[in-house]
């Protein structure tokens, strides 16, 4: 067996597993590569270097100064120039089969797509993304209740099976490598997301609608994509479990055949479909009995409805690295005497404020933050800001699109 050196990268706890294989091997770890507190404690617990980004690798090492480069559950695009680091190659995680499921999300489209077996792989690293080498495969079955968040727990443990694999390649010497067919290729890109915001349209079968439910059920885990959604009384409502049953009805697709507190089973293009989990978009439960009837009709989605969907999600999606950011570190300026306003969200708090005359634009921005800021006795803080933009968007997909975005003063 030959020992080699080599170089992590990554942001998931997969990272740690397959870290601590190598160490348990003998193996040296020049470096760490990441910016999770998990893998940055336990690089600190094993005394092993870390790097906080991968631009400051170059500065770090030379060609040559390591075997081995492992990219694992890493989304941060690698330059040609740290690819030439490593003396012998890197090689790269992917969760799910290639070349049929390259790029983010792979699990929640093979779901989608109702694939019945799945896979993970670890490749070559090379320029293209999820283009190189196949070094090994490992395939499992799907099964008929499968979530996101199922599907990823296999992905982990098929990933740990497999790297076994792929480690005894290297101390043998060299990877086997099998070229990939990229006329099976496909590709899955960031800012994709599933068609029109994840609405189920109940002209398609109940079986299909559930799959949708569950390829977007992340458990606990954050949610990289959208959720599933229903409008009900003109409201948007999440839907966290959904299950195809059997049902001879003929009522319309979206036909309200029963509801409880917690429930609701609909009519769709063929057999039924039993939605619960049901939530508003703020997080809060839905009582389905208090919004609709059994025998009424939810609303559909026509062709133009689902192309503003899509068209608003695109362009959203392009802003939520941002605005999650911003989100989790919000800071509210607590306001003195703020009331509930008519016609306003029932957790927002608002001032009615007389501006001095001439005041307007970007001046009157300041002077409202600086006044915020007083009355409220601190430093630095959040307030809600809408501006026409912001209003123009959130009235062309209402419950869709927030109607405000935090403003840090």
């Amino acid at each position: 067996m030959t020992l080699f050196s080599c170089l992590l990268i990554g942001n998931e706890s997969l990272l740690v597993g397959c870290g601590d294989a190598l160490l348990e091997r003998g193996h040296t770890i020049r470096a760490v590569v990441s910016q999770d507190r998990g893998i940055l404690d336990w690089a600190a617990a094993k005394s092993l270097p870390v790097v906080k980004n991968i631009a400051a690798l170059e500065g770090r090492f030379e060609g040559g100064d390591f075997d081995w480069l492992f990219s694992i559950a890493n989304l941060d695009l690698i330059p040609d120039s740290v690819l030439a680091l490593p003396a012998r190659g890197a090689l790269n995680f992917h969760d799910g089969p290639l070349p049929r499921y390259a790029g983010l999300n792979a699990p929640v489209w093979a779901l989608i797509n109702g694939e019945t077996r799945y896979g993970v792989t670890w490749h070559m690293l090379e320029s293209g993304v999820d283009t190189g080498d196949i070094v090994k495969q490992e395939m499992f079955d799907v099964s008929g209740d499968e979530t996101a968040y199922s599907l990823n727990s296999k992905c982990y443990a098929a990933a740990m099976d497999s790297f076994t694999s792929v480690v005894t390649q290297l101390e043998a010497g060299a990877p086997k490598r099998m070229a990939q067919d990229m006329s099976s290729r496909s590709y899955f890109a960031r800012l994709d997301r599933p068609e029109a915001a994840g609405r189920l349209d109940f002209t398609r079968s109940a079986v299909d609608l559930a799959g949708l439910v569950r390829a977007l059920d992340f458990g606990d885990y954050r949610n990289p994509l959208l959720c599933a959604k229903i409008e009900v009384a003109g409201r948007v409502v999440l839907v966290g479990k959904a299950e195809a049953v059997a049902g001879s009805d003929e009522a319309a697709p979206g036909t309200v055949l029963a509801r409880d507190a917690g429930s609701i089973t609909v009519a769709t293009g063929d057999g039924h479909l039993f939605l619960s989990g049901l939530s508003t978009t703020d997080g809060g439960l839905v009582d389905p009995t208090a919004l609709t009837d059994v025998g009424q009709v939810l609303s559909g989605l026509d062709v133009a409805q689902a192309e503003q969907l899509n068209t608003g999600v695109k362009r959203m999606a392009k802003g939520e690295a941002h605005w999650r950011e911003a989100l989790q570190n919000l800071n509210p300026v607590d306001l003195p005497l703020a009331t509930q306003s008519e016609g306003k969200p029932a957790d927002w708090v608002c001032h009615d404020i007389a501006l001095p005359q001439g005041l307007e634009g970007a001046n009157a921005l300041a002077a409202i933050a600086a006044w915020a800021l007083r009355c409220s006795g601190q430093e630095q803080g959040d307030l809600g800001f809408c501006n026409q933009a912001i209003a123009s968007a959130a009235a062309g997909l209402p419950g869709y699109v927030a109607p405000w975005v935090p403003l840090k003063i």
